[in-house]
């Protein structure tokens, strides 16, 4: 099993802030667990296909300003385009979503529920066992997550009911 799950929240601004740190962000959160997958695809293959866990976030859905949620995104659709190339080989590609984990990435935020890391890892490792290609890990994601799939109109006059 690989599982990426490194990530770093990066510049608050696309527009004001130094572009070499938007490009860390997006090297972090996107360009590095794909080269992973990339490198560790044969291996898994070769023992019968295991698994790659893509540690995502509620912000894969939520745009906010700077790069981290643009990134998260970018990563998500990294995920589902892995989780079509792996299938052949027999991997499962596992997305992992939820909102705040009580870790040091965001120990100051003292306002926010946050879920306890193990709680986090058991419904992971249940949606894998279940073969479960994604898993909304807290009640904040699976909120966020179903309000998505309700969209009824917006502003790109998308219907999700017709």
């Amino acid at each position: 099993m690989l599982v990426n799950n490194a990530g770093i929240s990066g510049p608050r601004s696309l527009l004001a802030e130094d572009m070499a740190a938007i490009r860390q962000t997006y090297e972090t959160n996107v360009f590095a667990p794909l080269a992973l997958v990339r490198a560790f695809a044969p291996l898994l293959a070769a023992n019968g296909g295991g698994a790659v866990v893509d540690i995502h976030s509620v912000m894969s859905w939520l745009a906010w300003p700077g790069a981290y949620s643009s990134s998260k995104a970018a990563f998500w659709g990294v995920t589902n385009s892995l989780r079509l190339e792996l299938d052949g080989q027999g991997t499962q590609v596992l997305g992992a979503h939820f909102a705040y984990v009580d870790t040091p990435m965001i120990a100051e935020l003292k306002d926010v529920d946050k879920s306890a890391p193990d709680d986090i890892v058991r419904r992971v490792l249940d949606a894998l066992e279940a073969g479960a290609s994604e898993v909304f890990a807290d009640e904040a994601t699976e909120s966020v997550r179903a309000g998505l799939a309700g969209l009824t109109t917006g502003r790109l006059g998308w219907s999700g009911t017709s």
